[in-house]
């Protein structure tokens, strides 16, 4: 949205030449490539996001310690590529300090089977400094986890301002590690929202939806 504001208050183009093509997840369905570690134990949080500074993994790590303190067997999967850089190393010393024997985090990589790993995780979450509108938080959605994000970007319009999903400042680790513990409690009101969640994504950021409005802005009838 913040790209089609400019186009229309910077470029001055007419609203009507400029059209908003929302994100939409796309979820291939399968088996897990292999068994994760720790599939045994729970609960179990899933992040996907590529290894950079503007996905901000080291708040996540501080917060995570903070939900051990609350469930000695949670699990956290990392999953995403990396560029070999700094901010790796800087990542990978965190999480040895607090998983000396690496039984709680784990960096996963880029995988192919991200569906089934969803489907083995019981929340999702997302600790960004910076965002537009993230397909990781719709591929969440699309999988029907509790979500747990940061304020940034368009994450707030997508969960409805806490309607749809759980919300935090970036940067604040204890609040996330609050809203962590919140996610996996099994009280009933966070199925519902997270069903919710899941139905808007059906919706809204489905697919079909994107090339509904891809047909339109060309004039193009569908068959």
């Amino acid at each position: 949205r913040q790209l089609w504001r400019y186009a229309v208050r910077e470029l001055k183009y007419s609203e009507k030449k400029v059209t908003l093509l929302l994100n939409f997840p796309e979820l291939k369905h399968g088996s897990l490539e292999e068994a994760l570690p720790g599939m045994n134990h729970s609960p179990r949080f899933v992040c996907l996001a590529n290894i950079r500074p503007q996905k901000d993994h080291h708040t996540l790590l501080d917060a995570f310690e903070r939900v051990l303190k609350v469930y000695p067997q949670a699990q956290l999967y990392f999953v995403g590529g990396d560029y070999g850089d700094e901010y790796l190393a800087g990542v990978q010393a965190h999480i040895k300090r607090i998983d000396s024997e690496n039984k709680h985090v784990h960096l996963l990589g880029s995988r192919n089977d991200v569906s089934a790993i969803l489907d083995s995780c019981h929340a999702g979450v997302l600790s960004s400094i910076s965002e537009g509108l993230p397909v990781a938080l719709l591929e969440y959605g699309l999988s029907g986890l509790p979500v747990v994000c940061t304020r940034v970007g368009e994450c707030p319009e997508v969960l409805q301002e806490g309607r749809l999903g759980w919300l935090v400042e970036a940067r604040d680790s204890v609040g996330l590690a609050e809203m962590m513990v919140t996610v996996v409690s099994e009280d009933a009101s966070v199925f519902e929202r997270a069903n919710k969640y899941h139905e808007e994504v059906k919706k809204k950021y489905s697919k079909e939806s994107a090339v509904a409005t891809i047909l339109k802005a060309y004039g193009v009838s569908c068959c």
